[in-house]
């Protein structure tokens, strides 16, 4: 492993068990050109500090992700979800989720987890399905064709 430390020269170091061989060390903050940790052969791909408690990861010299002081994740390109089933997990400070958002078979779902609901869901034929009341307050523009029906 390469790493700067503070006086800004290089060094390389051996990780036995996790740990430096020769103890503890310090790293300069790093930059998206050339992170703190780095790779030998590609030194503006590794991880950096852009901020105090703060902590990134850089590709290429340029910044891809950040975590920052109030733990807020910054993604600065695509998230890509990839299994049989993706699903993104909403939760607020509980400890199950309130809502999901996935895609099961070429339906995109929006899921009320907590009620076991389905309140949104847009099928690859175009047909969006809405489960529960729609406030049009501020107007619907139907370029094709509009499909109520009712349970109750």
């Amino acid at each position: 492993m390469t790493y700067r430390i503070f006086d800004g020269t290089s060094q390389e170091e051996t990780i036995v068990n996790g740990r430096f061989s020769s103890g503890d060390r310090g790293l300069v903050d790093g930059s998206e050109a050339q992170g703190a940790l780095y790779f030998a052969d590609d030194k503006n791909t590794g991880i950096y500090s852009p901020e105090n408690d703060g902590i990134a990861f850089t590709t290429a010299g340029t910044q891809a992700f950040r975590l920052n002081s109030n733990q807020n994740a910054f993604f600065y390109k695509d998230i890509n979800i990839e299994s049989d089933f993706p699903r993104l997990y909403l939760t607020d400070t509980g400890n199950n989720p309130d809502y999901s958002i996935y895609n099961g078979n070429g339906v995109f779902t929006i899921k009320d987890e907590s009620n076991n609901r389905f309140p949104f869901r847009v099928y690859t034929s175009g047909v969006v399905q809405i489960d529960g009341n729609l406030d049009a307050t501020g107007g619907i523009d139907i370029t094709k064709s509009l499909e109520v029906s009712s349970t109750s």
